[in-house]
């Protein structure tokens, strides 16, 4: 007889979903037959363990998970099944476990204790967390509770989306309107959890948009109140008046769509400078630290020689101070944090040609010397303007 590989057994993983709560860790499991039990499934033809593994945790406990690890087989246990530990990211919408057994999220000390069987006891046993792990937590928690927040507004915005009828939207609405929608609000989704914040904000300000067409003609009247109070406050000049007088002559949804957009660009922009300045003075504060250790350690002389004892480093750090300081007095001429490392390179060629005799400055007390520095890392403004033309 011949055996092929479609007569071998199918595999069989497991999953150890856990997810962070105030107290502690938690780990998914299942009631059945009074028998505690983690949950364990058939991996699809076709399908990955891996794969298998985060399609188990969507039907059984309705999550959305990360990639996930393999998990390394109890001792006696091996052959069985395969281990997989994922980690709770939120809430998907497919959620259908085994008839006759309950779900329970129970904290790791009480599941080592009620599962039935000892390998699984074990694997629970080795996510206790290590004290760098609780740090960790403990870090991550309050993006942990951006993540849930956004998860809501995204939730509240689809079920609002859904629950209009085909015959709410106005008759200038474009068509397919609501499953685009929805597909916009699965794209933030997705970059949100990649970490494209740009991405997630642009998929949902558009969806957002999109959502005004289904408005009655009260809940338009009322949106273009507070779009005309938010451009009042928001706005100054030629993109106030624009926003204002799309609102003027009447609550039309194609108005209200475009005095969105406008308000959601100028929140863009001042979204983005703030995140531009915050990165400028993270930078600033870098440079100046630099310069005090190199002060305190005697490694910058002003001396022309050219010598590799921290000569360099304080040359671009004086730079790149100039450079940071020339983002912020001039912003949106290019990458944040290229700027400062402009500044100082344009302020160490500097130094160069002169200690090259190329440029001669004459004699230069050392304040004088680091004035020059830091005045050269202004110099990235050249470099960025001819780069961006």
């Amino acid at each position: 007889m011949t055996f092929t590989e479609s007569d071998a057994p199918p595999t069989c993983v497991g999953i150890l979903l856990w997810r962070r709560t105030p107290r502690g860790r938690k780990v998914f499991c299942l009631e059945r037959d009074r028998q505690l039990i983690l949950p364990k499934g058939l991996v699809d033809d076709g399908e990955e363990e891996g794969q298998g593994a985060r399609r188990l945790a969507r039907a059984f406990a309705g999550a959305r998970v990360g990639a996930g690890r393999p998990r390394e087989v109890p001792p006696g246990d091996e052959g069985a099944v395969s281990w997989w530990e994922l980690r709770w990211r939120g809430a998907a919408e497919e959620q259908s476990p085994l008839e006759g057994s309950r779900p329970l999220w129970l904290p790791l000390e009480e599941a080592q204790r009620r599962l039935a069987h000892r390998a699984e006891r074990e694997l629970v046993h080795g996510m206790t967390p290590t004290l760098l792990s609780r740090w960790r937590d403990a870090w991550d928690r309050p993006r942990a509770a951006r993540a849930r927040r956004t998860e809501w507004l995204l939730e509240d915005l689809r079920r609002r989306i859904e629950s209009r009828a085909q015959g709410d939207a106005t008759g200038d609405a474009p068509s397919g309107w609501r499953e685009r929608a929805l597909l916009l609000l699965d794209r933030a989704g997705e970059a949100y959890g990649a970490g494209d914040g740009p991405g997630w904000r642009t998929a949902l300000h558009e969806a957002q948009r999109l959502d005004l067409y289904g408005l009655d003609p009260l809940e338009r009247e009322a949106k273009a109140e507070e779009l005309a109070m938010a451009a009042e406050q928001e706005l100054e000049g030629s993109a106030r008046m624009a926003v204002l007088g799309l609102l003027r002559d009447g609550a039309e949804a194609n108005a209200l769509v475009r005095a969105a957009a406008l308000l959601d660009a100028a929140r863009e922009e001042r979204s983005a400078a703030r995140e531009e300045r915050a990165l400028l003075g993270s930078a600033l504060a870098v440079g100046l630290l630099g310069l005090w250790i190199l002060g305190q350690s005697a490694w910058f002389s002003t001396d022309a020689a050219l010598r590799p004892d921290g000569l360099y480093l304080g040359v671009a750090l004086l730079g790149a101070i100039g450079g940071a300081t020339s983002a912020l007095l001039s912003p949106g001429r290019g990458p944040a944090l290229l700027r400062p490392i402009l500044g100082g390179l344009v302020a160490m060629l500097l130094w160069l040609v002169v200690a090259a005799g190329v440029l001669s400055l004459g004699p230069l007390s050392p304040a004088a010397w680091s004035v020059v520095a830091f005045v050269a890392g202004f110099g990235e403004r050249f470099v960025t303007r001819a780069a961006t033309q």
